[in-house]
Order: C-alpha cells, then sequence, then structure tokens
C-alpha cells in the first residue's frame, strides 16, 4: 500500500540552527522499530544516540528519536528523503519535537550529517546527505572543504554554534 508523504522546503544552516529544539553530536546505540498505533499502521524506528556533545539545547547523555519507517516481520515502510540510522552510526543532527512529542530530526535528511574519521588527518571531518550540499556549502570557504565534499568537524561545529548565537540575538532584538 501507498501512503501519504512528508514534504519539507529547503533550509539553509542558519534556518536549522534556528528551528532546532537540540543540536547534538553522538553515536547511535540502539534501534527498535514499532507500531505506535497497532499493525497496518505507519512504523517508527525509535533510535537511540548517547550523546557525545551538546551544540543547542539541554544537556543529557542520550535521546531518542523516532522517525517514520522501518521493518517489522515482512513489512517495510520507506519514507523517500527520511534520514538514516544505523547502530554504531557517529552524526550530527538537528532535532525538533513533532506534533506526537517525538524528537525527530529537524529538515528530514538535510538535518543528518554523518561524521567519520579522515584517514589522512586522522581528525573527524562531517559529510552531509548527498544532495544537501545546499544547506551548508555558502558558510564555508572553497578550500575548508575536501574535494570529496567534506568539511572539518571542529570548524562545522563552530560555525553551527555561532549562528545558534546569532539566531538567539535576532530572537531577542524582535522583543
Amino acid at each position: 500500500a501507498i501512503a501519504d508523504g512528508y514534504v519539507t522546503r529547503a533550509s539553509t544552516l542558519a534556518e536549522l540552527a534556528a528551528e532546532s529544539a537540540r543540536i547534538v553530536l553522538g553515536e547511535v546505540q540502539s534501534q527498535q522499530c514499532r507500531w505506535p498505533d497497532g499493525p497496518g499502521s505507519l512504523i517508527y524506528t525509535h533510535t537511540t544516540l548517547r550523546i557525545d556533545t551538546v551544540l543547542k539545547g539541554a544537556a543529557a547523555k542520550e535521546i531518542t528519536l523516532a522517525e517514520v519507517g522501518g521493518t517489522i516481520g515482512d513489512v517495510t515502510c520507506m519514507v523517500i528523503g527520511m534520514p538514516q540510522y544505523r547502530i554504531g552510526d557517529r552524526v550530527l543532527v538537528f532535532l525538533k519535537k513533532d506534533a506526537l512529542n517525538f524528537w525527530r530530526t529537524h529538515g528530514l535528511v538535510q538535518g543528518r550529517f554523518a561524521i567519520t574519521l579522515n584517514r589522512l588527518t586522522t581528525e573527524d571531518v562531517l559529510t552531509p546527505s548527498q544532495g544537501c550540499e545546499h544547506t551548508w556549502r555558502r558558510y564555508f570557504a572553497a578550500e575548508a572543504i575536501s574535494a570529496s565534499g567534506c568539511i572539518d568537524l571542529d570548524e562545522f561545529s563552530s560555525k553551527v554554534q555561532e549562528l545558534v548565537l546569532l539566531a538567539g540575538k535576532k530572537t531577542e532584538d524582535k522583543r
């Protein structure tokens, strides 16, 4: 069966930073697929992240995200553009609560960045989801972006923190 889809707009890094309630770096520890409304309803994958660093929001040791999609038995629910997580993934994610009070990746795949180790420099780098370069590329000088489209994790994190502070200042100025 085919279900309704999700739609999101193209977001900038500044918009993701301003609109997200939490921004964290962490590692996927566990996953469980559930039918919250019983068999035949949408499947949600609940992914628990161990939080290593908080860039925005309340400090916590872990957080559980609930994204639409997953597999239970021989039934698979898939939503194009929904971020995918696997146990062991290291990620930087922009998060926001949805209408059901679940933590979700804000902006769908635009709000999920993989953290990998650059074997040449032994530094952590960030890789955006494919097709989401529009989200962040304009915030960095061309020489900061590797040939494979990665950027240094520390540089990216600093820019996100700067954008979070700027968004907070704009909110205060409106009052």
